[in-house]
């Protein structure tokens, strides 16, 4: 059946336009929303979710498989995951994914420029999970001749902790802050977890931490669309370097955080750990060169 689906669906692209399928898409999940708002009921609850879900599937494949096209299709196609995005968010209580274990490294070059690693064990708390959000921000007001030279990479982790083919990604950039949709491949149903690793390259980002000792931020924030119930965040410095930190969100009610140092040849790390993290709510560590 899915194969059938996806034929047609391929036909139809053929044969039309991007925007108008677009506008096409946007139009069912508008339809199916107002089933259920006028509605109600569980039945219709639940063919409206699914029928947005299928209707959004579709239109996050379509800029994807697109992701090739010139720039303007680009920046429209994702705007429209923008829009996805939050109209999913919107469609039940459930979180879009939720996160059993976050582990993030953020290694220090001398000059600034940083290495970051995230190994994420995702859980699919809905019917099906197409792709995953990441978002990630400078903390200076970059300028874009660096910002472009920004790569990343997403792709699974195996239960032998090798890694397997890259993944699809699209991102743009809102002011300094980069956002990512991921391709995830395959779907992750209800209750399936998919660990995954993303590594992005970062030229310049703590460029003032390190030349200017100016005070640096690494933090996190859940929202209803993203919930994590535990986080490392291990920060490395280059080799003999030092600093003074401080962990932000400690006095958040219902916040547990804890943070330490440790050191390894010479370069020392420092390590924020915090669990099931309110909604909305900045956890991380702010660190000062000494």
């Amino acid at each position: 059946m899915l194969r059938r689906s996806t034929k047609r669906w391929d036909d139809y692209l053929r044969d039309h336009e991007h925007s108008a399928t677009l506008k096409a898409i946007l139009a069912a999940v508008a339809f199916a929303s107002i089933l259920a708002t006028l509605f109600g009921g569980e039945s219709i609850d639940a063919v409206a979710f699914a029928a947005s879900i299928a209707c959004l599937a579709m239109g996050i494949l379509l800029p994807l498989t697109g992701r090739h096209d010139n720039q303007p299709e680009h920046d429209t196609c994702l705007q429209w995951l923008n829009c996805y995005y939050d109209v999913l968010s919107k469609l039940g209580p459930e979180p879009l994914i939720t996160v059993e274990n976050w582990e993030q490294t953020v290694e220090i070059m001398p000059n600034g420029d940083t290495r970051e690693v995230q190994i994420i064990d995702a859980v699919a708390p809905r019917e099906a999970v197409f792709f995953a959000r990441l978002t990630a921000s400078s903390r200076w007001r970059q300028p874009r001749r660096q910002l472009r030279r920004v790569t990343m990479a997403a792709r699974r982790v195996n239960a032998d902790n090798s890694l397997g083919p890259s993944w699809n990604l699209m991102s743009s950039w809102e002011g300094d802050k980069l956002v990512a949709y991921i391709d995830l491949d395959p779907p992750l149903h209800r209750g399936e977890t998919l660990r995954f690793q993303v590594e992005r390259i970062w030229p310049a980002k703590c460029r003032p931490m390190m030349r200017g000792r100016q005070a640096e931020k690494f933090l996190l924030r859940t929202t209803s669309a993203l919930r994590i119930k535990y986080v490392k965040y291990s920060v490395i410095l280059p080799r003999d370097h030092e600093a003074v930190y401080e962990l932000i969100g400690e006095g958040e009610r219902d916040v547990q955080l804890l943070g330490n140092m440790t050191e390894q040849n010479g370069r020392k790390t420092y390590t924020w750990y915090a669990e099931k993290v309110p909604e909305y709510t900045w956890v991380g560590i702010r660190l000062q060169l000494k």
